[in-house]
């Protein structure tokens, strides 16, 4: 999965901290150890010099995430999801 945009990382670290990036993690690398669906990780350092490993939700992806689950639930309620998917039994988990 490629990486999100640098930019876009540090915006959503400041949505999360509420604070500018700089003064969380004074050190931030902008080239991700690894990316994935739903997070990627850097390598930072706490002001007391601490070195620590973000892992960043990519921005946006919690409505990702809930409209696909809004979908499974809707599959389910439809009563077809047993014929789209035969191992799956029940998704009360959704609920």
């Amino acid at each position: 999965v490629p990486a999100a945009p640098f930019d876009a990382i540090q915006a959503q670290i400041e949505v999360d901290f509420g604070a500018p990036v700089a003064s969380v993690f004074p050190q931030l690398s902008p080239e991700p150890l690894g990316a994935a669906s739903l997070a990627q990780a850097h390598e930072a350092h706490l002001p007391d010099g601490r070195q620590v490993v973000v892992k960043v939700l990519r921005p946006g992806i919690g409505n990702l995430v809930e409209t696909d689950l809004a979908a499974v639930a809707a599959a389910d309620n439809s009563g077809y999801l047993p014929e789209l998917c035969p191992g799956v039994k029940n998704l009360d988990a959704l609920q």
